[in-house]
């Protein structure tokens, strides 16, 4: 599955980001859970979402992989 193309065959996306203020106090009231991990992306990052793009990176040492896409089928359900 991870061969198909995205634009054919969307795969399931998980919009589970909530959108929280950049301090440690809104991570903390947010919960760590068993643990945590801060990533960043750059606004070159941003672009390339917006020009249907993805993001990918390894996680937990390479035991995991994450695809970061711009879910345009939920922006009018977004709420701040």
């Amino acid at each position: 599955m991870g061969d198909e193309n995205y634009k054919n065959n969307k795969p399931r996306i998980e919009s589970c980001f909530s959108i929280i203020e950049n301090t440690n106090k809104a991570q903390e009231e947010y919960g760590r859970c068993y643990g945590y991990e801060t990533y960043g992306i750059t606004r070159k990052q941003i672009q390339a979402l917006l020009d249907g793009k993805q993001l990918a990176t390894d996680i937990n040492l390479g035991e995991y992989a994450i695809f970061v896409v711009l879910d345009e089928e939920d922006d009018e359900n977004e709420s701040v």
